[in-house]
């Protein structure tokens, strides 16, 4: 039964695309024929205009081809046959490319190493190796598609012997690039582009010369899809994002992704097929994938048009709003900032803060290097063998947020609690009074008149009728504010740990805009109406999040991560700052500018799109 389908889906490819009356005949067709093409991809000759390859730079993104790549280890195959006993009928006529030269050119860099990552530690670089690949055939397919429209690209579909390697991903792409080698500008998108980019040219001289692409004279972008950008390091975040390089409109670069969740329920059918069949089945799914997209092309492009141009108009409208707070020359230096980096990444990147954060982390290594800058002038001030005077503030400041994580879980504790529940709530009141005793007894070689303190008050870490969470521990700021000496050294360390503490506060404030923090001396007062996000509202949805309309922006935005005049402005790079021009209201604004371009660009590239669909239809049926 399954030789009969698919004798019938290969014959029904052969009379879809016209090879039924080949003059060649069916062994006339050439790789990738059988496949569904998108109709807005560049095609010359086919879908662009005559004059498309002498448009003027500022025109030239408009016919660039937009691909993504990526992988499906779903789409694994058990070892339960051969390509002799089970041949493909279609071979590399349709997505799937021709096995034998693929499996020839993995044979001859079995041995390639696969590089580390140099951004975060990504599985699919550094555990590419370690798949299971026992009774499998194939552990994953690898595909290179349109990503603007989510097309199959023709020949660019491969299986996977071992992992995401780079010779698998690198022969798909490069396959895929020598057939569109006549266009000028390609957009390339791929969750490990920071990584895969670095070497993949000098990967491309040691493969067979069909598979050479010349870069020269065209524009090559690499990107990373949005939703798995936040994965990585903040410099490939801002490098790689389809947010803030020019000429992407509105893409997000996910469309495998989504692509991936419609064929996927497929793999519990064709995983037990043998090679030939499964190739076979799913260049017939991965046709009427396409074929239905080209069949509603026509509202689809149609709605897309009707959200784009309102949303046009918008952000623009929001645009111009937001020039209004900011003075003129910091508005012409910011664009031409902007305009700079985007014609060359090598430039200063105006969305990137180079602000160095405040952090508990950053003051943690700059105490200790000055207890160690003493130890080497031979001024030892500690009075215990492990514990600094560093170290004890910094426990104590611990011990502090502690106590308020163990107030927080014994007031949600119920009345109808369990023994469970009450049995963990007490070991961690012992462990935490065990804690606080320890660091009472060293506190007092530093701070002895705290001996005093805590017999005055009854509340020392001994008192066993306190609650643990109500001990005073009695740090410098408590001491100061009785009239009582402390050492000027406690009080100065406990207060740079303050401020950085206050700084992560307002980082996470920043980032959830949930927070409620009073600080004041650095920090004004927080109202309510202060915790809120730049843009107006906070949506959820993505065609929400990419802007709302700008209002009045809250304190939160303008405080930078230092302390005092000389930080607010950010050195020869940026040039200067007012409080009012802060670097954070510099890197949203390029932000507002780069969305309001998005959406005229998305407007320009569908009226473009649905040019180049009729043209393709009219060239198809001639």
């Amino acid at each position: 039964m399954n030789l009969q389908s698919q004798q019938y889906q290969h014959l029904l490819a052969l009379k879809q695309a016209g090879h039924a009356y080949d003059v060649h005949g069916v062994l006339g067709t050439q790789p990738g024929e059988l496949a569904v093409l998108c109709p807005t991809c560049p095609q010359p000759g086919r879908n662009l205009l005559p004059d498309w390859d002498s448009a003027p730079p500022h025109q030239r993104w408009l016919f660039a081809l937009f691909v993504g790549i990526n992988a499906n280890f779903q789409m694994c195959c058990h070892n339960n046959s051969s390509e002799d006993a089970d041949p493909s009928l279609s071979k590399e006529w349709a997505h799937f490319m021709e096995e034998s030269g693929f499996k020839r050119l993995l044979a001859e860099h079995a041995g390639q190493t696969q590089e580390k990552s140099s951004c975060a530690s990504h599985n699919t670089v550094n555990l590419v190796n370690s798949k299971n690949v026992h009774g499998l055939a194939a552990t994953g397919i690898g595909a290179v598609v349109c990503v603007r429209h989510n097309f199959k690209q023709p020949f660019a579909i491969g299986d996977l012997q071992k992992g995401e390697k780079c010779v698998n991903m690198d022969y798909l792409f490069f396959s895929t690039l020598t057939h569109s080698n006549d266009l000028a500008v390609f957009n390339i998108s791929y969750d490990i582009a920071c990584q895969w980019s670095k070497h993949h040219w000098t990967h491309m001289s040691h493969y067979p010369l069909k598979l050479h692409f010349s870069p020269g004279g065209k524009t090559i972008t690499f990107l990373m899809p949005k939703f798995h950008s936040p994965a990585h390091i903040p410099a490939c975040q801002t490098t790689f994002s389809f947010n803030l390089i020019k000429g992407m409109a509105r893409m997000d670069g996910e469309a495998l992704e989504r692509g991936w969740s419609n064929i996927n329920p497929v793999a519990t059918s064709t995983h037990q097929m043998g090679s030939g069949l499964r190739w076979d089945t799913l260049d017939d799914y991965f046709s009427n994938w396409n074929w239905c997209k080209v069949c509603n092309f026509g509202p689809f492009l149609l709605q897309k048009l009707k959200e784009a141009i309102p949303q046009q108009d918008h952000h623009v409208l929001d645009l111009a709003n937001f020039k209004q707070a900011i003075s003129t020359e910091s508005l012409e230096s910011w664009c031409q900032m902007v305009e700079e980096w985007q014609s060359n990444q090598s430039n200063p990147n105006p969305f990137e803060s180079t602000a160095i954060p405040v952090t508990q982390a950053s003051v943690h290594l700059e105490l200790s290097q000055a207890e160690a800058d003493q130890l080497k002038c031979g001024l030892d001030v500690s009075l215990h063998a492990e514990v600094s005077l560093s170290v004890l503030i910094a426990a104590g400041m611990d011990l502090e947020a502690q106590q308020c994580h163990l107030a927080t879980d014994k007031a949600v504790i119920g009345m109808h609690s369990t023994d469970i529940q009450l049995s963990a709530l007490q070991q961690q009141m012992n462990a935490l009074r065990c804690r606080l005793e320890h660091w009472a007894k060293i506190q007092t070689l530093y701070m002895l008149y705290v001996v005093r303190l805590h017999e005055t008050d009854n509340s020392g870490p001994k008192s066993e009728e306190e609650a643990v969470h109500n001990i005073k521990l009695w740090l410098p700021s408590a001491v100061l504010k009785l009239p009582m000496p402390c050492d000027i050294n406690l009080t100065q360390i406990e207060w740079k740990l303050c401020v950085a503490q206050a700084h992560k506060a307002l980082h996470e404030l920043r980032q959830h805009a949930l927070l409620e923090v009073e600080w004041i001396k650095q920090f004004p007062k927080l109202e309510k109406e202060d915790i809120c996000s730049m843009m107006e509202e906070q949506a959820t949805s993505e065609s929400q999040t990419e802007g709302q309309r700008l209002v009045a922006i809250s304190w939160i935005w303008k405080q930078h991560h230092g302390i005092g005049e000389e930080e607010l402005s950010d050195g020869d790079k940026f040039g200067p700052f007012s409080v009012k021009d802060s670097l954070a209201m510099h890197i949203e604004w390029c932000k507002a500018h780069t969305q309001a371009n998005w959406w005229s660009e998305e407007v320009e590239l569908l009226q473009e799109e649905m040019r180049q669909v009729s043209a393709f239809l009219e060239w198809q049926m001639e």
